[in-house]
């Protein structure tokens, strides 16, 4: 029907705008995630949001979209978080690959000097095919956390502390998926495997399953908390700049 079709449509959007932005390493992330997830606080679903941004970004040929939007009251499903959380983090971390490649190579030891295209390649097949699960998972965390923590942290002035742990949920969540990620891509990227095939193959032959998760605490030491605080204060700048501009945020501002 139309609003399934406006639906997929905006998903579409999402992946293009945040392909867009994605010029340091983080933050886009972030402007990503954002962008894919509404903060607790903000009533309003996730495709509206995007409906009204490339309005504003592109031409006032969309501004009946930006229009409709507005009247429209859109709740996220379960599986719409899903595949907008799963979407957002593909698109960014597939989108600064390269630079991902770049920082590995120049971290490990003995790797060649070697700075051809080609080689900012190394890795992507496992960063693509993981980068979307990750993502998932970690959104369905985040989600859940949001909607659980009120039943047991009631109260605006709990509203901090929530945020923090649902960020800090959603990545550990993604965490199951995301440290194998990394370490097969990294190993690639460093010239240690050839490609994903050797790389899955000799790790399970000689470590088994343990061997994916080396390094898990340490990569789940910088993930949550950099994602909890992400969480957090964008929660808490939404709310100054409200109370500042003495209005409430457009979509834009948010």
């Amino acid at each position: 029907d139309a609003m399934l079709a406006h639906r997929i449509l905006a998903l579409l959007m999402v992946a293009a705008s945040a392909s867009a932005i994605q010029v340091p390493r983080f933050a886009p992330r972030g402007a990503a995630r954002f962008g894919a997830s509404p903060i607790e606080g903000d009533s309003r679903g996730f495709f509206p949001l995007m409906r009204e941004s490339v309005s504003d970004m592109f031409s006032e040929g969309l501004t009946t979209a930006k229009a409709a939007a507005k009247q429209a009251a859109v709740t996220l499903s379960f599986q719409e978080k899903m595949i907008a959380g799963a979407t957002a983090r593909g698109v960014s971390q597939t989108v600064l690959h390269p630079i991902d490649v770049a920082r590995t190579r120049l971290q490990a030891k003995g790797v060649k000097k070697d700075w051809s295209p080609k080689v900012f390649l190394k890795g992507v097949l496992p960063q693509v095919i993981l980068a979307v699960p990750a993502g998932a998972f970690q959104f369905v965390g985040f989600e859940y956390c949001k909607e659980f923590l009120p039943k047991v942290l009631p109260g605006p002035g709990l509203a901090d502390l929530r945020s923090l742990i649902s960020g800090a949920g959603g990545a550990l969540a993604a965490s199951v998926i995301r440290v194998p990620q990394e370490v097969l891509k990294q190993r690639i990227q460093a010239d240690i495997y050839p490609n994903l095939a050797v790389a899955f193959t000799t790790i399970a032959k000689k470590d088994g399953l343990p061997g994916f998760y080396k390094g898990y605490t340490a990569t789940i030491s910088r993930d949550v908390p950099w994602n909890a605080m992400a969480f957090l204060f964008h929660a808490q700048f939404k709310r100054v700049f409200s109370v500042v501009a003495g209005r409430p945020r457009k979509d834009p501002e948010n």
